[in-house]
Parts: C-alpha cells; sequence; structure tokens
C-alpha cells in the first residue's frame, strides 16, 4: 500500500511472478503487477528481466515491460540493484 503525502492518496500495488534459475549466479524472470488506487483506475503490466546476483548480498537486473490496459504505460526498461542488509 502507498500512500502520497502530496496528495493524501492511497495505492495498492501487487506482483505475482516466475523465477527461472539459468545457472549458479544467473536467472531470468516474467511478472505481472498492477497499481490500483486513485481515480484514474487501475494500470496492469507484464515485465520480464535477467538477473545477476555475484554475491549472496547483492543482485543486479535488467529489466523491460509493456502495460496492459489504457492506463498503464505503453512501454518501460529498467536497470536494477539491490542489497541485503540483514
Amino acid at each position: 500500500v502507498v500512500v502520497s503525502e502530496a496528495s493524501g492518496d492511497t495505492s495498492l500495488s501487487n506482483a505475482v511472478g516466475i523465477s527461472l534459475p539459468v545457472d549458479n549466479d544467473k536467472g531470468a524472470y516474467v511478472e505481472y503487477f498492477g497499481n490500483y488506487g486513485g481515480n484514474a483506475g487501475p494500470e496492469h503490466y507484464l515485465n520480464g528481466g535477467l538477473r545477476y546476483v555475484p554475491e549472496n548480498d547483492v543482485q543486479f537486473d535488467v529489466h523491460a515491460g509493456l502495460g496492459m490496459n489504457s492506463r498503464a504505460a505503453d512501454f518501460f526498461i529498467g536497470l536494477g540493484r539491490a542489497y541485503r542488509l540483514v
């Protein structure tokens, strides 16, 4: 659940995905996610990507996706980095 401090709007997000290992430190995934809330209505997306885990506590990924309805962005790409702190 995300609450915007500027507008006070509340939205709910969900995701369901499948992750497939390629080898010990690489993998691929496909994911559906949606954003619900506000007056604009729901946004539905499908995305996929590749991940690289060089250490147990570090992950990098590259991803791309498509909007599945008229309220969603048509296309997006991105890079990610994650660190496990605990």
